[in-house]
C-alpha cells in the first residue's frame, strides 16, 4: 500500500506517543508535501520551547526524522497544488490542510491512483474523504 503521510501522522511516526497506525512498516511508497517538515519541525520545537520535552528529546526527534523523510518522495508545494488547495470544498478544512489534500490528490491523480491517505487530523480526513481517498489513522 502507498500512502500520503500529513504532518500530524508523521510527528506521531517519529515520536511514537499515542497509537500509530497499523501497517506502517510495512508501507510501499510513502509521500508527502514538503509543508510536512516546516510543519513537524514547528511542532517539534514548540515542545522543546514550552518546556514539554528537553534538548535530549528533540535531538532524537529529530534524528528519527531525517531517518524517516528519507523514505518519502516529496512534493513541492507548487502553484498547481496551492490552486487546487485554494478551491472550495465541501467540509471546513484550514489552510495548511488543504495543502495537504491537494497534494495527495496531485500524487493520485499523475502517479499513484489507489494512494491512502494517513492523518490522525479528524477534520483533514473529512476533507480527504470528500475526494475519494480511503484514510487511515483517524476513524470517523
Amino acid at each position: 500500500m502507498n500512502v500520503y503521510v500529513d504532518a500530524s501522522a508523521l510527528v506521531r511516526i517519529v515520536t511514537g506517543d499515542g497509537p500509530g497506525i497499523d501497517g506502517q512498516p510495512s508501507w510501499g511508497q510513502t509521500y508527502s508535501s514538503a509543508i510536512a517538515q516546516v510543519e513537524t519541525r514547528r511542532t517539534f520545537d514548540r515542545l522543546r520551547l514550552t518546556g514539554a520535552v528537553d534538548d535530549v528529546w528533540l535531538v532524537g526527534a529529530r534524528r528519527r526524522l531525517r531517518e524517516f523523510e528519507r523514505r518519502i518522495a516529496w512534493l513541492p508545494v507548487s502553484p498547481m497544488v496551492i490552486g487546487r488547495a485554494s478551491e472550495q470544498m465541501t467540509v471546513v478544512v484550514g489552510a495548511l490542510d488543504a495543502i495537504h489534500i491537494a497534494s495527495a490528490a496531485a500524487i493520485r491523480a499523475f502517479a499513484d491512483p489507489d494512494l491512502v491517505f494517513a492523518t490522525h487530523d479528524r477534520q483533514q480526513a473529512l476533507g480527504a474523504m470528500t475526494l475519494g481517498f480511503e484514510v487511515i489513522g483517524v476513524t470517523i
